[in-house]
C-alpha cells in the first residue's frame, strides 16, 4: 500500500493563510493609523486656521490702534509747530502780538467775531462778521477808548445775503507806545 503524506500541503496552506491574515491585520491597522492620522492632522489644521483668524482680528485691532496712534503724533506734531511759531512771533515780534491780543480782548462776546487779522509796526488790519451796525460800532468805540489807539477807522462793510451778518473792515491806527 501506498502512502501519500498530505502534511506538507495543509501546512504550507496553514502558513499561507496566515501570511495572509497578517497581511491583511497589517494593511488594516496601517489603515487606522493612516485615518487617525490624517483625523488628527486634519483637527490641528482646523485649529490653526481659528488661530489665525483670531491672530488676523486682533492684527486688524491693532492696525486700527496703530492709525490712530499716528493721528495723534500728527495732531501733536502740528499742535508743536503752532507752539513755536507763537513762541517765535511773541520772542521776535512782540509788539504784533500785543496789539493782536488788545484788539481781540476788545470783542463784544457773541456780536463780532474776527476772519481775519493782520498787525504791522503801528496798523492794525481787521476783517471780519458783525451781527449788526451797532455791534460793529461798540467795537470800534471799545477800541478807541483805550490809550494805545490813535483812530480806528471804518473801511467797508457789506451785508452778507446767506447769513445775515455784517462783513466789515477796519483800519485801527496805534501810538507809537503800545
Amino acid at each position: 500500500m501506498i502512502r501519500i503524506n498530505l502534511n506538507p500541503r495543509k501546512t504550507k496552506k496553514k502558513a499561507r493563510d496566515l501570511k495572509f491574515k497578517f497581511l491583511f491585520v497589517l494593511l488594516l491597522i496601517s489603515y487606522v493609523i493612516m485615518a487617525s492620522s490624517f483625523f488628527y492632522l486634519k483637527k490641528k489644521e482646523d485649529n490653526t486656521s481659528i488661530q489665525v483668524a483670531k491672530i488676523n482680528s486682533e492684527i486688524k485691532k491693532y492696525k486700527k490702534i496703530e492709525k490712530e496712534i499716528n493721528k495723534i503724533k500728527k495732531e501733536t506734531e502740528e499742535i508743536e509747530k503752532r507752539i513755536d511759531v507763537i513762541i517765535s512771533l511773541i520772542r521776535d515780534n512782540p509788539l504784533v502780538i500785543r496789539s493782536i491780543d488788545f484788539t481781540i480782548r476788545q470783542l463784544p462776546v457773541g456780536k463780532v467775531a474776527l476772519s481775519k487779522l493782520s498787525a504791522q509796526k503801528y496798523n492794525i488790519n481787521v476783517s471780519g462778521q458783525g451781527e449788526s451796525l451797532k455791534a460793529i460800532a461798540s467795537f470800534m468805540k471799545r477800541l478807541e477808548e483805550k490809550n494805545f489807539v490813535k483812530k480806528v477807522y471804518l473801511t467797508g462793510t457789506k451785508r452778507d445775503n446767506k447769513n445775515k451778518l455784517i462783513n466789515f473792515n477796519l483800519k485801527i491806527e496805534t501810538k507809537d507806545e503800545f
